[in-house]
């Protein structure tokens, strides 16, 4: 399944009409953010500029005032981390119990999340130099739809996982 992204943006504008209704369309053309239909949020900010934040799907990453992008990799097994998959959201599709193992691969301060979205539960193992740190050394996801974020947290393959964890 290809990448999904989700982009959260925020755009200024001068000299807006702010009674009238705002529709703003971006898409993205050969990698820059040209248009997208969508708006979702409206905040007035104090400098006299309207922002405001809006989200959607494309098949390539857009370029300028993109803040935040979540991107989604969807596993149907087993799954070892890579380190494109920093800032990520990994959904595991298994419908039986499955393995996320944890390799070091990530920078000091990445992170990325992880979905139990089968119904097969999620079990964290540590890859080679690595060691995984849970409240009650929790390394299970609990029930569907539970939600984990694993952060590197020093350059000695340190990693913290925090998130709907049994033991």
């Amino acid at each position: 399944m290809a990448d999904e992204l989700t982009l959260d943006y925020v755009v200024e504008i001068e000299d807006i009409d702010l009674d009238h209704p705002l529709d703003l369309t971006l898409e993205i053309v050969g990698g820059m953010v040209k248009s997208h239909a969508g708006l979702s949020h409206l905040d007035y900010a104090t400098s006299g500029h309207t922002g405001f934040e809006a989200e959607g799907a494309a098949s390539t990453m857009g370029a300028g005032k993109v803040d935040k992008v979540t991107i989604f990799n969807d596993q149907a097994g087993d799954y070892t981390i890579v380190a494109v998959d920093k800032n990520k959201h990994i959904r595991m599709q298994k419908a039986t119990a499955c393995t996320l193992t944890i390799a070091d691969v990530l920078v000091s301060g990445e992170s990325l999340t992880i979905e139990q979205n089968g119904v097969g539960q999620v079990t964290f193992v540590a890859g080679s130099g690595v060691v995984i740190r849970s409240a009650e050394e929790a390394l299970k996801t609990r029930v569907q739809y539970s939600g984990v974020t694993i952060i590197k947290t020093s350059t000695a393959g340190e990693y913290q996982l925090f998130g709907d964890l049994v033991v």
